[in-house]
């Protein structure tokens, strides 16, 4: 038998057996299955969201002679591969070969019609895909198992390599996106950027990126940034505000280079931990400022200890409602200038 394509007269010879094998069909199409599709010109186009889990597969069967093999059902079976080249695996099944991603044997009531030589196929539409891999190069083969009873020529060679599938059924599982993986020595893994387009129109604004989870009856997902394998995490740019119109907990250290701001609401340092809150520790020799508006500065601890060499100064005003003040150690209390009033009973 001789397989070519719908869109070329490029044929290759299938023969009673694999060494005849002459040429590679040249006219294949292997597309997403979003519609059914006749006859298709390729163009460049966007990938939609809605993606289908089958490939349509298109071809024309002649016979060793080049003539039109009889219209009718045939067996057939179609496998795919990770390599353009392995050995291994048998009919029927994808045991012993590595490379031998899926096979789907097409027999029974799920025999191929052939009509005028061509037939038309959704490739997986018998057996699911599964987990495979998209992000690589793949190669489908074929066997031809007659009419009647299945009587396999065994697989074709060379392999048909597929070429835009792998990357629109990877837009269509974009529930694990990543890189290429890399097991030689010195190579590093490629990167994943998500952008919206240039704008490159007069008065053009570019577009929104929005990440959230959907809306659930019970609980709502959560949204994870490097939570595994990271080193470091880097939100925003210089010169630009970041928002975070939420609540945010830290559950680690929080270094600000260029300060940090809290308005319209309370802070809380350290509001429910048995961890010391420190301020200016450390080799920093920056001045602290506490307070410094119109309002009040109050301290509401059981103690308040100025310890080492430290001062408080410029405080216009000290009131304490019960408790002790205690002055340990060398020292002086002194208000300069002013009068010190002390009162008891």
């Amino acid at each position: 038998m001789v397989k070519n394509g719908k869109s070329s007269q490029s044929s290759y010879l299938l023969g009673d057996k694999p060494a005849y094998l002459k040429r590679l069909l040249a006219g294949i199409f292997a597309l997403l299955l979003i519609v059914l599709i006749t006859s298709v010109v390729l163009k460049p186009q966007n990938v939609d969201a809605a993606t289908s889990s089958t490939l349509n597969f298109q071809a024309r069967l002649l016979n060793s002679s080049g003539s039109l093999v009889a219209d009718g059902t045939y067996n057939i079976e179609f496998k795919i591969f990770d390599a353009s080249s392995s050995s291994g695996s048998s009919q029927g099944s994808c045991a012993g070969d590595a490379n031998c991603l899926w096979v789907e044997t097409r027999t029974g009531g799920n025999k191929v019609t052939l009509t005028n030589g061509y037939f038309s196929v959704n490739l997986a539409s018998v057996t699911a895909f599964g987990s495979i891999n998209w992000d690589q190069e793949m190669w489908l083969s074929m066997n031809i198992g007659g009419s009647g009873a299945p009587t396999w020529d065994g697989e074709m060679t060379p392999r048909i390599k597929l070429t835009a599938v792998p990357y629109a059924f990877k837009a269509g599982t974009a529930l694990g996106v990543a890189s290429n993986n890399t097991n030689a020595a010195s190579t590093n893994s490629g990167n994943v950027s998500i952008a919206s387009g240039n704008a490159a129109g007069s008065t053009s604004n570019s577009g929104n990126i929005s990440i959230d989870v959907g809306t659930a009856t019970g609980t709502a997902g959560t949204i994870s940034v490097g939570t595994a394998n990271t080193t470091g995490v880097t939100i925003g740019r210089t010169g630009l505000t970041t928002t975070n119109s939420g609540a945010l907990t830290i559950a680690q250290l929080i270094t600000g280079q260029l300060g940090i701001t809290v308005t319209g609401a309370t802070a809380s340092i350290n509001a429910s931990s048995n961890f010391a809150t420190n301020i200016n520790t450390g080799s920093s020799t920056g001045t602290v400022t506490i307070g410094g508006g119109s309002a009040p500065l109050v301290i509401d601890s059981t103690n308040f200890d100025v310890s080492s060499a430290g001062a408080i100064s410029g405080v216009t005003g000290y009131s304490q409602a019960s408790g002790n003040f205690l002055q340990s150690g060398a020292g002086t209390f002194g208000t300069g200038t002013g009068a010190v009033s002390l009162n008891g009973d």
